[in-house]
């Protein structure tokens, strides 16, 4: 009887904290507009991009990505390039991580170089899979429907007196 309270006991620690948080169950957004605000404030581009290249250097990566529809900045954006830190040989803390063929929504700021930079490094990448945006680095649980985190983000957008450029759906 022991041995049975004692194994359902070390059943539940290792169970609870893999439970998804209430907001990914309840479908409910874990970032607000007021998250976005900073990453929107900083950002000269705010892109949906998909990578088509990626070119790892020694300590720095440069990727090119396909625009499919531009949020904040140029609207007859049709590729970008941007970089970051890490490369062949070193991975860097913070940075985003790219991989072919990934899908995101980018909030890049352009350097005194002329090169786009993620905000807040990994904070500006949301990945997408699934039809789901991926809100937290790393976190598979902190994600909402791509739909719902572009109304938010448009929505925010409009609120901050930026209109959505012409030729983007």
């Amino acid at each position: 009887m022991r041995n049975k309270a004692i194994l359902g006991l070390l059943f539940a620690m290792i169970l609870t904290p893999l439970a998804a948080p209430a907001w990914a169950v309840n479908d409910e957004p874990p970032e607000t507009a007021d998250d976005m605000s900073p990453l929107i404030e900083r950002s000269d581009l705010i892109a949906l991009a998909h990578v088509i290249e990626l070119r790892p250097e020694l300590n720095k990566t440069n990727v090119k990505l396909t625009v499919d529809e531009v949020y904040k900045g140029p609207a007859d954006l049709k590729q970008i390039e941007l970089q970051h830190g890490g490369g062949k040989h070193l991975v860097a803390p913070n940075e985003p991580v790219f991989k072919s063929y990934d899908k995101a929504i980018l909030y890049l700021q352009k350097g005194p170089d002329g090169v786009y930079r993620c905000v807040d490094g990994a904070q500006g990448m949301k990945q997408i899979l699934n039809d789901n945006v991926y809100v937290v680095p790393g976190n598979f649980f902190a994600s909402t429907p791509f739909k719902k985190y572009r109304k938010l983000l448009t929505d925010r957008l409009a609120a901050q007196g930026s209109t959505k450029p012409a030729g983007t759906a």
